[in-house]
């Protein structure tokens, strides 16, 4: 109950973490009363968050909240392939300059 009090304040703020996390409660019922409409609304505000295109994936697929439809389950799942790539990517780019400027300062 105290993650949901403050994943509220956070999703006023619309940070995409919060809104995502809000989502979660509300699609499984924990911390507050389960309601699929809502949760699709703060999954839909939090695109960038693989925790919301899990969701919104699994909600087209089984019909929960939305209509079933299952090329737009399978159109989330693989925007939560590219988003997740995109975060790898960036972390390797980041590792890759960090071993670039350890090898520039042993020279």
């Amino acid at each position: 109950e105290d993650a949901v009090r403050w994943a509220e304040l956070g999703a006023l703020e619309n940070d995409s973490w919060s809104l995502a996390f809000m989502g979660s409660a509300y699609y499984t019922g924990r911390g507050v009363k389960q309601n699929y409409k809502t949760a699709i609304e703060y999954f839909k505000k939090s695109m960038k968050e693989p925790l919301s295109l899990t969701l919104l994936s699994d909600a087209y697929e089984k019909g929960n909240g939305v209509e079933k439809d299952l090329k737009k389950s399978k159109l989330y799942a693989d925007y939560l392939k590219f988003v997740r790539q995109t975060e790898i990517d960036k972390k390797k780019e980041k590792t890759l300059k960090k071993i670039e400027k350890k090898n520039s300062e042993k020279s």
